[in-house]
């Protein structure tokens, strides 16, 4: 039976702090390596941040569920908010061989978590868009 938490946030970036407090948590119970840790909330700072700052144009409060389970070694994690429809995946991966200067703007934090996490997957389902991503090899 897979073992995991469910958390719903507003879209407020300071409610990125309790996810991953929730998730630091949730990893020291499971005897999760401290790197992985630091990796996936690094992939929550990141995702949840471009979430609350460019999925919603109204100007009000939303809800983001957030929905974290152990399977065997793996971590998925499943991230659904009501915001504007949007693959952060079909990016094209950004230059990391030019420098700064000759670089578009955007893009790095979306490559650290297509690095970082071992699968990635976005559908939109019900107005909601649904991201899941998957850590392997966690402990």
């Amino acid at each position: 039976m897979p073992k995991g938490f469910a958390i719903e946030i507003s879209n407020d970036l300071v409610n990125i702090g309790l996810v991953n407090k929730k998730f630091i948590e949730f990893s020291l119970a499971n005897k999760m390596s401290p790197e992985n840790t630091n990796l996936i909330c690094m992939v929550f700072d990141e995702m949840l941040a471009n979430i609350i700052s460019y999925a919603y144009v109204d100007g009000t409060q939303h809800k983001i569920g957030i929905k974290i389970s152990l399977i065997n070694d793996s971590v998925v994690i499943v991230i659904t908010d009501d915001g504007l429809p949007f693959d952060p995946f079909t990016r094209e991966d950004p230059d990391t061989e030019l420098s700064i200067e000759e670089r578009d703007i955007g893009g790095l934090g979306i490559h650290l978590v297509k690095n970082v996490m071992d699968e990635v997957y976005y559908k939109r389902h019900v107005d909601k868009n649904v991201v899941t991503l998957v850590k392997g090899n966690i402990t």
